[in-house]
Parts: structure tokens; sequence; C-alpha cells
């Protein structure tokens, strides 16, 4: 099996993991845990599912 960092869709899955997180720093702090959190597991999601 490959590494999964070596694929390419991790990478930029990644990429936008990463990106979301800098997106929604500025968010108001009362969405810390609405919005904000959804759309941050949204993202981890989304790169771990493109790994398997």
């Amino acid at each position: 099996m490959r590494d999964h960092t070596k694929i390419r869709a991790f990478e930029l899955a990644d990429e936008v993991a990463v990106l979301i997180y800098r997106m929604t720093a500025g968010f108001q702090r009362e969405e810390l845990y609405g919005l904000t959190s959804q759309i941050r597991r949204a993202a981890v999601y989304f790169s771990l599912q493109s790994s398997t």
C-alpha cells in the first residue's frame, strides 16, 4: 500500500483544510462552536476520506 501522504488527492484535501482553518479564524467568537466547527470538521473529514 502506498503512503497516503503521497497521494495527490490527499495533498489537495490537506491544503483545503489548512485554508479553511485560516479563513474561519476570523469568524465571530459566537460562531466558534456552530458554523465554524461544522466547516472545520467537514474539511478534516474530506481530507481523511481522500486518503483511503
